[in-house]
């Protein structure tokens, strides 16, 4: 959470908005408390442009609970400022 910005937006797997860092740590609360089962991040693609200060990160996320896996692609682009 040290990393983002005050006005930093987080779209949700369920297609809700969560904005700022507020909001973005309360969205976090049922997916790292277990509430949708085991979750993984499994990086597909990482590039980073330090020169621009920005990285875009492609993944995939897998929930696993009551023995059936389920999974979906995402995509972060991460910008950095002031040595962040």
């Amino acid at each position: 959470m040290g990393f983002l910005a005050e006005d930093a937006v987080y779209d949700q797997f369920n297609g809700a908005r969560a904005e700022g860092k507020a909001a973005i740590r309360e969205a976090f609360v049922p997916q790292f408390r277990g509430d949708y089962g085991t979750m993984r991040f499994l990086t597909e693609d990482l590039f980073v442009d330090a020169a621009s200060g920005k990285a875009l990160i492609r993944w995939v996320c897998t929930l696993a609970v009551d023995g059936l896996t389920r999974g979906w692609r995402g995509l972060d682009i991460l910008h950095f400022a002031e040595g962040s």
